[in-house]
């Protein structure tokens, strides 16, 4: 696997976790209820796939979930399986 150096910025009027890739933005897109934060989508260009971006948006989302002490719901199919994985 290839590793990419990158910069997440988080987008808290859009509610989003953004990054630029040679190919267009890569995001997870998130809403928020309450103490409550949803992973509602996880997009990468196809050709920059593999290479671990969604994971550090992820991994974005998370961080600041609980740096606000906010309970994390993933919605999207790659955030309920990756979170999955972490719990077994």
């Amino acid at each position: 696997m290839q590793i990419v150096l990158m910069r997440i910025f988080h987008d808290r009027v859009e509610k989003k976790f953004t990054a630029d890739t040679d190919s267009g933005k890569a995001y997870l897109e998130y809403e928020t209820s309450g103490n409550t934060i949803r992973t509602l989508s996880v997009f990468v260009p196809e050709s920059q796939r593999g290479k671990g971006i969604a994971k550090k948006l992820l991994d974005a989302c998370i961080a600041y979930s609980h740096r606000n002490s906010l309970n994390l719901v993933p919605v999207c199919s790659y955030a309920k399986k990756k979170l999955e994985k972490q719990q077994s």
